[in-house]
C-alpha cells in the first residue's frame, strides 16, 4: 500500500533448518510486528512442507499483496478462492483488485459480484460493499470506454536510476524548472542491509537538471532530516516563505503516524521547523501528504492533507484548514467532502491554484485500477464532479504525487508523477516501489474568454445625491475602462446550481481573461456594487482547437466601493440611543441611499473624539454604528446588507486640539460622526447584457434590460 513506511530487515541464513511449526511461528511473529518482507520469507519456507495449510496460504498471499508482489499472489488466491470459505471471503476481494490492476474487468467483475452476493466474512464489510459498487462501476466504465484520448499525445518518463534506487522514490515538488526536490531512502540492497535503522529511513533531497537529464544533488539540510525520522512530503509555499512536511513517529498507540511541520523562511533566515498546531496534527491519527491551494470566494491561503482522523468517508480522507495571514491562525480542519472523498483512501493532493484544481490519488473512485490520479475543480468543500485523469498518466497500477512542474501551470502539459508501474526500478519481485516519473502532454486543448469592462454611467444616481443630500460623488467617466473590478466565473450544469468555477480582476485598461474547458456552459458575472450586476452567457460546445474565446464589452453604472459619505448623526454625550432627529436624519438619507442601491453590502461606522479612555470611545461608537443597524433592520432593509463597526478614536479627520494646545471644538465636531461606504454586494440578483454566446464566431444579439 503506498502509505505504508517501509522497514529495512537484516536476514540472517542458517544451515540447519527449521522445523515448521517455528517457521509458521516466526512468520505470524514477523507479521505481527509489521514486518512483512521478513513474513514472506518464513511463510514461503513452511509452505515449502505445508501445502495443505490454507490458513497459512491466505496469509502468505495477503502479504503479497500489500507489498503489491501481485503475481505471486495470484496462485494463491486462486487456489484459497476456490475453496468457498466464509473466513478467507476478502481473498476474492483482494483477487479482484489484483485483476483491475492488470485491466482483467471481465473477471474482476465476477469476483467482485461474489463478494457482493456472499459478503458474509468480509472484513470491513460496510465500507467494502460501497467500494464494491464503485469498482463494478469502474470495470464497465472500462470495458466499454477508451481510457486514452485520440486527440492528446501523452509521454511518460522515468526519471532513470540516479535519481529513483532500489526503494521508493515520491513526493516530487518543483522548486523551479531545474531544481526538484523528492522523499527518498537512496540506498541499494546491500547498503540497507548494512546500514543501522537510524539510518535506514526516508529523507527529502534535491535534484537539479542538466542537460535535460535529472541528476541527484545533494540531501536537504540536517534541521529538516533528523536523525532516525522518517521525513518526507516537502512542498514550498508560491512565495517561497513557508515550507511544510512530515515526519513520521510512533504514537501512543504503537501505530505509526505522520505529522505535518512548518518552517518559516524570515530575513534571518529559514526558521526552526515546527509541528502544526492541534487539531490539524492530532495523536490519534496520520496527517500526511500537504499541498497548498487558494479559497476560491476569499482568496485566503488554504492547506489541503490526508488524513485517516475520525468523521472521515473511509480510510484516508483529504481534509483542509485556511490560513489566515494576518492573526497566522488556521482555522478548524473540515472534510474535503463526498464528491473528493470515498470510503478508500483519497492521498497526495496537488493544487493548480491558475484553474482551482484539486488533484489527488484515490483507490476508492471508479479508475483504472489501484491508486489512480482524479481531479475535482473548486476549493474548500465546494467541487464539481471528479474526472479522472486518462492513460498513461494513471494505469491499472497505483500512481500518486501528481504535481504539474513550476512555470508549466498555466499551460497543464509537463509534470510529474509517482507509480509502480512494472517498467521501474525494484527492490523486490512484484511491483513494490514507486520510482518518479516525468509526463508530456503535446496537443493539448487549451481554451479561455477574455472580456472588457467600461463605464456607462447613468448620472441621475450622482445627480440625486447631490441635489437632495449636497453630497459630491465623483463620477467615472463615460466609456472609460474600469480596473480592479472583481469578474467571476461560473459553470452551468442543467439540474445543479451554478457552480462558481474561478475570479479575477480587471487589469488597468478593464481587461481579464479565465481559462475554460471544451464542451462547457458557463456565464462571467461582474461585480457592480449597489446595483445589479453584469452576466453574459457563453459557452465552448464547439470549441475543439486551441482557442480563445472574446466576449462583447460590458458596461457598468459604476460606483467607486471606496468612496465613504459622511452623514450627520448626532447623538446625546456619552449615550448611543439614537435621538428623534437621529432616526429623522437615517431615514432621509441613509435610508433613501440603501434603497436606491438595491444590491450594495453597507458598512455603518461611528467615530468619536478623543474625549475618554481608547477603551471607553471604541465601545462606545460600536454600539452607536449597531443602533444604526438595528434601527434601518427595523425600517426593513435586510440584516446581510448591513455591517456596523465602531473605530472610536482612531481615525480622526480633523485636530481635536490647536497647534498651541487649546481645544478645537470645530474639529471634535468633525470628529463625532458617522458614515457609510459600499463594501460588497449581496450577488443574488443580474442583469443579463446579451444572449448566449459560443466560439462559432457568431455575431451575438444584444438584450438590454
Amino acid at each position: 500500500m503506498i502509505v505504508l513506511i517501509y522497514i529495512s530487515t537484516t536476514l540472517f541464513g542458517s544451515d540447519i533448518a527449521p522445523k515448521p511449526k517455528k517457521l509458521k511461528s516466526e512468520a505470524e511473529s514477523a507479521l505481527n510486528e509489521g514486518n512483512h518482507y521478513l513474513a514472506i520469507e518464513k511463510y514461503e519456507e513452511y509452505l515449502k512442507a505445508n501445502e495443505s495449510d490454507n490458513d497459512a496460504a491466505f496469509s502468505l498471499a495477503n502479504l503479497y499483496f500489500y507489498t503489491r508482489d501481485y503475481k505471486s499472489a495470484i496462485p494463491l488466491y486462486e487456489k484459497i478462492t476456490e475453496l468457498n470459505d466464509d473466513k478467507y471471503k476478502d481473498a476474492h476481494y483482494n483477487y479482484a483488485l489484483i485483476l483491475m490492476a492488470f485491466q482483467d474487468y471481465k473477471r474482476a467483475q465476477e469476483y467482485f459480484y461474489t463478494v457482493k452476493k456472499r459478503s458474509k466474512g468480509l472484513t470491513d464489510r460496510k465500507n467494502k460493499l460501497k467500494l464494491v459498487r464503485n469498482y463494478l462501476e469502474a470495470c464497465e466504465t472500462n470495458l466499454t470506454q477508451k481510457t486514452t484520448q485520440d486527440d492528446i499525445t501523452i509521454t511518460v518518463k522515468n526519471l532513470g536510476n540516479d535519481i529513483n534506487r532500489k526503494h521508493m522514490d515520491y513526493g516530487a515538488f518543483p522548486i523551479n524548472d531545474s531544481v526538484l526536490m523528492y522523499s527518498s531512502l537512496r540506498l541499494n540492497e546491500n547498503e540497507s542491509k548494512a546500514k543501522s535503522n537510524s539510518e535506514n529511513v526516508r529523507k527529502l533531497h534535491l535534484a537539479k537538471k542538466r542537460d535535460s537529464i535529472w541528476v541527484y544533488d545533494s540531501e536537504l539540510d540536517k534541521s529538516v532530516n533528523l536523525p532516525g525520522i522518517h521525513t518526507s512530503n516537502g512542498i514550498m509555499s508560491k512565495d517561497g516563505k513557508k515550507f511544510y512536511f512530515t515526519q513520521s513517529r510512533t504514537n501512543w498507540k504503537k501505530e505509526i503516524i505522520s505529522e505535518i511541520l512548518v518552517s518559516h523562511n524570515r530575513e534571518e533566515g529559514w526558521t526552526i521547523p515546527e509541528k502544526l498546531p492541534y487539531p490539524i496534527n492530532d495523536e490519534n491519527s496520520t496527517n500526511t501528504h500537504p499541498a497548498l491551494g487558494t479559497d476560491i470566494r476569499s482568496g485566503r491561503e488554504i492547506l489541503y492533507w490526508a488524513s485517516n482522523r475520525d468523521g472521515g468517508s473511509g480510510g484516508l480522507d483529504i481534509w483542509y484548514v485556511a490560513y489566515d495571514a494576518k492573526t497566522d491562525q488556521y482555522t478548524k480542519p473540515k472534510n474535503a467532502g463526498r464528491k473528493i472523498n470515498t470510503p478508500g483512501n483519497e492521498i497526495t493532493p496537488f493544487y493548480d491554484t491558475t484553474r482551482h484544481e484539486l488533484y489527488f490519488s484515490s483507490n476508492g473512485w471508479a479508475g483504472i485500477g489501484g491508486y489512480d490520479v482524479f481531479k475535482a475543480r473548486g476549493s474548500g468543500s465546494s467541487w464539481k464532479s471528479t474526472n479522472l485523469i486518462m492513460e498513461p498518466i494513471n494505469t491499472g497500477y497505483d500512481e500518486s504525487y501528481f504535481v504539474l512542474s513550476k512555470s508549466d501551470v498555466p499551460k497543464r502539459t509537463t509534470g510529474f508523477v509517482a507509480s509502480n508501474r512494472p517498467d521501474n526500478n525494484q527492490l523486490f519481485k512484484g511491483t513494490c516501489c514507486e520510482d518518479i516519473y516525468s509526463f508530456t502532454i503535446d496537443k493539448f486543448t487549451v481554451s479561455a474568454v477574455t472580456g472588457n469592462v467600461f463605464c456607462e454611467t447613468n448620472t441621475t444616481f450622482f445627480d440625486v445625491l447631490k441635489q437632495k443630500f449636497d453630497i459630491n460623488v465623483p463620477a467615472v467617466k463615460q466609456g472609460d475602462p474600469l480596473g480592479n473590478v472583481q469578474v467571476y466565473l461560473y459553470e452551468k450544469e442543467k439540474g445543479e446550481s451554478d457552480f462558481l468555477v474561478a475570479k479575477t480582476l480587471t487589469d488597468k485598461n478593464g481587461n481579464f481573461k479565465f481559462d475554460t474547458d471544451p464542451n462547457k456552459d458557463y456565464f462571467v458575472r461582474v461585480e457592480n456594487f449597489g446595483f445589479f450586476d453584469k452576466r453574459k452567457n457563453f459557452n465552448t460546445r464547439i470549441n475543439t482547437q486551441n482557442d480563445t474565446l472574446a466576449l462583447n464589452p460590458i458596461g457598468l453604472n459604476f460606483i467607486r466601493p471606496d468612496i465613504i459619505l459622511r452623514l450627520d448623526i448626532y447623538f446625546e454625550y456619552n449615550k448611543s440611543e439614537l435621538t428623534n432627529n437621529a432616526k429623522r436624519v437615517v431615514d432621509t438619507t441613509i435610508l433613501e441611499i440603501i434603497n436606491m442601491l438595491p444590491n450594495a453590502v453597507f458598512e455603518i461606522s461611528s467615530h468619536t473624539d478623543d474625549h475618554g479612555s481608547d477603551e471607553f470611545n471604541l465601545k462606545l461608537s460600536d454600539k452607536r454604528a449597531a443602533a444604526i443597524k438595528e434601527y434601518l433592520i427595523k425600517r426593513g432593509v435586510k440584516e446581510e446588507r448591513l455591517v456596523s463597526v465602531g473605530y472610536g478614536e482612531t481615525r480622526p479627520i480633523a485636530a481635536n486640539k490647536n497647534p498651541d494646545g487649546s481645544d478645537n471644538p470645530e474639529g471634535r465636531s468633525q470628529n463625532r460622526r458617522s458614515e457609510i461606504r459600499i463594501i460588497d454586494s449581496v450577488n443574488t440578483q443580474f442583469q443579463d447584457v446579451d444572449d448566449e454566446v459560443n466560439t462559432n464566431n457568431e455575431e451575438p444579439v444584444i438584450k438590454l434590460n
